[in-house]
């Protein structure tokens, strides 16, 4: 709302606290609702801005005698006051230096970007922490109450649960279907998850996983492999774990009655072997799968 001055005598008209407040601007008079409280900061960012203002409204609290001498010169003739001229002068926002070419100087506080709010664009959910993938910083959302985090075999970090005695851990894990020589491109899932249970003890890790192939892709070549166990295995060569393994869509071959796993040494990946009685173990290759077949198993080895 308006007001227009009269030739009426009037008396001054001033804000009133919880209801309205009147501000004086070129000769003009406004009128509006008292402003809602801030409230305490719900974002990182918000809590910097408000400690930020806090900080400096202290300063020009409590202004050397020079400084606010020079406010008040600054402030006479003006809308504001010496206050105004203070808090200005401590946000980097009072002067504005304009160079020979006519070019404006941005102060570092207007040009740099926010700690805060640079790091909620990886993360905004309370309780999350962040880590270095290959790719950049990536965020970890919280776990449940009571889990752990800890360093899988591909160094990326995972909660996970742990029992009273602190020596078995329980997670999830995250399958993916290659190629023991090459990887390939454009392969995707329907169905991909896996679960495991480690005894820190004796050093065993059970292994439960599900892979439903939507699309095979392209360029995957070698015996098929498996990836992303949780832990990497002991090195011994041909660790062929207790295990059982479905294949579906994917034809054993003559002679062979079972599926099983193949453990590599020193890593976090496994291939699908063939065995039989009285003929040599085999293992599959990558070329025999196509786009909807499925494999799903579970493993005890030795990490």
């Amino acid at each position: 709302m308006k007001l227009t001055k009269t030739t009426l005598p009037s008396v001054e008209l001033r804000s009133s606290k919880g209801a309205y407040v009147v501000h004086a601007n070129q000769g003009r008079q406004t009128v509006q609702k008292w402003p809602r409280k801030r409230g305490k900061a719900k974002q990182g960012y918000d809590f910097y801005r408000q400690t930020e203002f806090a900080i400096a409204a202290r300063w020009a609290s409590h202004p050397e005698p020079i400084a606010l001498q020079t406010a008040t010169y600054l402030a006479t003739g003006s809308d504001q006051v010496p206050r105004d001229i203070l808090m200005m002068a401590s946000m980097g926002t009072f002067y504005e230096f304009v160079l020979e070419d006519g070019s404006i100087v941005t102060g570092a506080r207007m040009a740099s970007p926010n700690a805060q709010w640079t790091l909620d664009q990886v993360t905004d959910v309370p309780g999350s922490m962040m880590y270095r993938a290959p790719i950049g910083w990536v965020g970890i959302a919280p776990g449940l109450p009571g889990q752990v985090l800890f360093l899988n075999a591909q160094g990326v970090p995972e909660w996970a649960t742990i029992d009273a005695t602190g020596s078995i851990l329980s997670g999830t894990w995250t399958p993916t279907f290659t190629g023991l020589t090459t990887a390939p491109t454009g392969l995707t899932y329907s169905l991909r998850q896996g679960r495991y249970i480690a005894d820190m003890a004796t050093r065993l890790c059970w292994v439960n996983y599900v892979i439903n192939i939507n699309n095979i892709g392209t360029g995957g070549a070698g015996s098929v492999a498996i990836s992303g166990l949780p832990f990497a295995a002991v090195n011994t060569a041909n660790q062929l774990p207790t295990s059982a393994c479905v294949v579906d869509g994917v034809a054993i071959g003559a002679g062979f009655s079972q599926w099983m796993h193949q453990v590599l040494p020193n890593e976090s990946r496994f291939r699908l072997y063939r065995v039989g009685t009285g003929i040599t173990s085999a293992a599959i290759a990558f070329s025999a799968f196509g786009n909807s077949d499925n494999v799903r198993g579970d493993l005890l080895f030795e990490f």
